[in-house]
């Protein structure tokens, strides 16, 4: 099973032209890649050295970064979520016009035909929606936690003390590491509008070929 499925990611990166018609497996392929990149950098620690400025000034400047980062990801999942809404929106649409198609006795265009493009543009919608689902729910932020700042039972805490240098380190650390969790959002909210393109433009293909099929009857 392992060696088709890499077999099918060597296809996809050898034939880079496809991801404008079919996009979905890039998401997956590019989700993989940086987890490993995520996977490494999560191992090593940073050592930043501030001379000559004002560490405190420089450790809010880190905090801002982190909170810039927390927004943009805030910012990729509404957009996620509104893929999602635009998807039922066109499901529930094409699914009432079903009843339509059915309803003609005659086909100049063949019927096969049209419920073909049908197929494969409902197809990118299902997709697109897996991949926005996918952008939604990745999950593994990382952030400055309460429960790391202390040590001990429950009953008997102690604050773990840190000095600003090891504050400006952790911060950045997880600010590379939510970048990259991020960049995996993006790509997958990239391939579902992509998706949503293609498989809007089938849906709107098969309703001008069943109002051209109208016509010439």
């Amino acid at each position: 099973m392992s060696e088709n499925m890499d077999d099918i990611i060597r296809f996809f990166k050898d034939h880079q032209k496809l991801e404008s018609y079919f996009p979905f497996p890039y998401a997956y392929i590019a989700e993989n890649e940086m987890k490993k990149i995520y996977e490494d950098l999560n191992e090593k620690h940073a050592k930043i050295h501030v001379y000559g400025q004002n560490k405190k000034e420089f450790l809010k400047l880190i905090q801002s970064y982190l909170e810039k980062e927390y927004q943009r990801k805030d910012d990729v999942e509404d957009k996620a979520k509104s893929s999602v809404f635009i998807i039922a929106l066109s499901l529930s649409f094409i699914l009432s016009s079903l009843t339509f198609i059915y309803s003609k006795p005659i086909w100049i265009i063949p019927k096969l035909v049209i419920l073909s493009i049908l197929i494969v543009g409902v197809i990118f919608l299902v997709l697109s929606s897996i991949t926005s689902i996918k952008a939604l729910f990745l999950k593994g932020y990382n952030d400055l936690y309460l429960d790391g700042r202390l040590s001990g039972e429950y009953n008997d805490l102690e604050i773990i003390e840190r000095s600003i240098d090891e504050e400006i380190n952790i911060l950045y650390e997880c600010i590379k590491l939510n970048e990259i969790l991020t960049n995996i959002k993006v790509n997958y909210v990239d391939v579902t509008f992509a998706g949503i393109r293609n498989g809007v433009t089938l849906i709107a293909v098969f309703f001008i070929l069943t109002v051209l099929n109208s016509l010439m009857i």
